[in-house]
């Protein structure tokens, strides 16, 4: 085969790959890697890959998007995890930390920036969160998802 065609196939593969996987490798690890570590949270499921598909699936469902391009997957797996967490607070402790802080600065969300994404927070956030659910701490342990928030804000 001469250089051109090897060159046109690597164009061409490489264009492929990026329609099947747009996302860059490091990105796809990180989320795998996320979902990993609170599988047990999803009940039925699995396989990690098939919780990733089913959180892209429902942004593409909410947002209208259909080019999974344009999705953060390791933001959408965070905001995953921060929405079931503050499913099961404001179930057990009846406080949802997003709407009903009453602090100064900023309530918990998540601050998307693929590998590097984090959870935001200000300290009144984490202050009053930590009050909250200081009642219930025992309880919310349990739950894979408030966990999680637990140890990422340190509380």
């Amino acid at each position: 085969m001469d250089e051109a065609k090897k060159e046109n196939i690597n164009y061409e593969y490489k264009q492929f790959s990026e329609m099947i996987m747009p996302y860059g490798s490091s990105d796809l690890w990180t989320a795998l890697e996320l979902l990993e570590e609170i599988k047990a949270g999803y009940l039925n499921k699995f396989s990690t890959a098939s919780i990733l598909w089913d959180i892209i699936d429902e942004c593409k469902n909410s947002t209208g998007q259909d080019d999974i391009s344009q999705f953060d997957v390791v933001a959408l797996v965070y905001e995953d995890i921060l929405q079931q967490a503050r499913n099961k607070i404001d179930e057990v402790a009846k406080y949802d930390f997003q709407n009903d802080f009453k602090g100064v600065g900023t309530s918990i969300y998540v601050a998307g920036n693929y590998c590097a994404t984090t959870l935001d927070f200000s300290e009144d956030a984490k202050n009053e969160l930590a009050e909250k659910i200081k009642p219930f701490r025992e309880e919310l342990e349990k739950d894979v998802f408030v966990n999680f928030l637990i140890e990422d804000l340190g509380i």
